[in-house]
């Protein structure tokens, strides 16, 4: 509980009060008060993924030994290409999705099975149509940290 006050009172100082010069001895104080503040931001918004959110600037999975994650999908993207190969024997090999500063945009490898020929192998790539950025707001500048609840995909 007292970590939550001290968080929400860094986060009226900083909101509040201008950034300080480089030069100035408050910048020892400042910077670290901002990293803190970035990492509840990320914290609040995608739980323990917050590595991810900061760091990563694409979700790698395969969706035959790993589920998209919740943090940052509202749906797989895989499920739109499903739709497109129904009636075809397919499997979903690799999913990337990037969720920074290049949009909602993600990438689908599949394999198609042919029964009387050699397999093929498709790239799909699908844009997402619905979004919320994670974001954090100081007096000088706003910073976007990553995008969360991606859907709402269509092949492009």
């Amino acid at each position: 509980m007292a970590l939550v006050v001290v968080a929400v009172v860094l986060v009226c100082v900083v909101r509040v009060s201008p950034a300080p010069s480089p030069s100035s001895p408050l910048t020892l104080v400042y910077r670290p008060i901002v990293v803190l503040l970035v990492y509840i931001e990320a914290f609040l918004a995608v739980g323990p993924a917050v590595h991810q959110c900061l760091y990563d600037s694409t979700i790698v999975y395969e969706p035959r030994t790993q589920s998209p994650p919740a943090a940052f999908l509202r749906e797989a993207p895989e499920a739109v290409v499903a739709e497109r190969l129904s009636g075809q024997q397919f499997a979903v090999d690799l999913v990337e999705v990037y969720h920074k500063m290049s949009g909602n945009k993600a990438t689908v490898w599949v394999t198609v099975t042919h029964p009387d020929g050699p397999d093929e192998w498709r790239v799909f790539r699908l844009l997402g149509a619905a979004s919320q950025q994670v974001s954090l707001d100081l007096p000088s500048q706003h910073v976007m940290l990553c995008t969360t609840g991606i859907g709402g995909w269509r092949i492009a």
